[in-house]
């Protein structure tokens, strides 16, 4: 998957979601703000498996998870 691709997948599915306490942590997460938003070390974990995923190819893409 390409940057292009995975970056309008994101906005994808940014705009659709509504839940401000999962955007806020998005958001804090892209602009590296740890003052507003605090991530359980399980949401850290977490976040960082998948990026290793996604890293090595072994990403699920999301039409694939919205039919399971």
């Amino acid at each position: 998957m390409t940057a292009v691709e995975i970056k309008t997948n994101l906005h994808q599915l940014i705009d659709k979601e509504e839940d401000v306490y999962l955007l806020s942590k998005i958001q804090g997460i892209l602009t590296k703000n740890t003052i507003s938003i605090n991530l359980s070390n399980e949401e850290k974990e977490a976040i960082e498996e998948g990026l290793w995923q996604l890293d090595n190819g072994k990403g699920i893409a999301h039409k694939q998870v919205v039919e399971m």
